[in-house]
């Protein structure tokens, strides 16, 4: 192809997009589906895999999963990330800790079958804090 070609042209803008998510992000995100549609059009084109991963700057191994998934589906959306919790589901952890405020981590984790750690981890990521509001008088910050 002529280097002035709008394939070219293409595959240019879309290396410095790439280039430019890469620089400024570490976040793996999917492609767009915009972006997959074109790659698969490049293909029905008459184009190989080898081709459409210089022109698009992806792998291989994903342009022919885009295939399949296309073949498979008829649509080139990822079907639904399912939420499979190790140990601790996010939702049942935080209404265990609402009916039961006082708990120490090491009664959470017997309840839920895992460590005191694990739980605190659980709640860390959840942004549910276990210290206590310190009452009376204490003598920090009073002056007499």
């Amino acid at each position: 192809m002529r280097s002035g070609h709008p394939c070219n042209k293409r595959a240019n803008i879309v290396k410095q997009l790439v280039n430019l998510n890469e620089s400024c992000c570490d976040v793996r995100m999917a492609y767009s589906i915009d972006l997959r549609e074109k790659a698969m059009e490049f293909l029905q084109k008459g184009h190989r895999v080898s081709q459409a991963e210089d022109a698009f700057g992806i792998s291989g191994f994903t342009i022919r999963k885009w295939r399949r998934l296309l073949e498979e589906t008829g649509s080139l959306e990822d079907a639904p990330r399912s939420h499979n919790f190790k140990k601790l589901d996010p939702e049942k952890l935080a209404a265990y800790v609402g009916d039961h405020p006082d708990a120490y981590l090491a009664e959470i984790g017997e309840a839920f079958g895992c460590s005191g750690t694990a739980v605190f981890k659980a709640l860390r990521r959840l942004k549910i804090t276990r210290k206590k509001k310190r009452g009376g008088s204490g003598s920090r910050g009073l002056s007499r």
